[in-house]
């Protein structure tokens, strides 16, 4: 992803567990910043709870340097 994209959905499974960390806003990531983003996805199924972890790498926008000719 890119600082300043649209957010993305975070699609977790099994489905009813709760996003967390930087960037995450209920179900979505959202890249406001660059760097390395830790989401965690945690569920509880029949009382016993779960949780996963996974990284998103966020790029700073590029800057362009002004075309030239020769």
């Amino acid at each position: 992803l890119c600082s300043g994209s649209p957010c993305v959905n975070l699609v977790g499974s099994p489905v009813g567990g709760v996003f967390s960390g930087t960037g995450v806003v209920g179900n979505t990531f959202c890249p406001t910043t660059s760097g390395t983003f830790t989401v965690t996805y945690t569920v509880t199924q029949n009382g016993c709870t779960f949780t996963t972890t996974t990284n998103i790498v966020v790029n700073p926008i590029p800057t362009l340097s002004p075309i030239q000719h020769n």
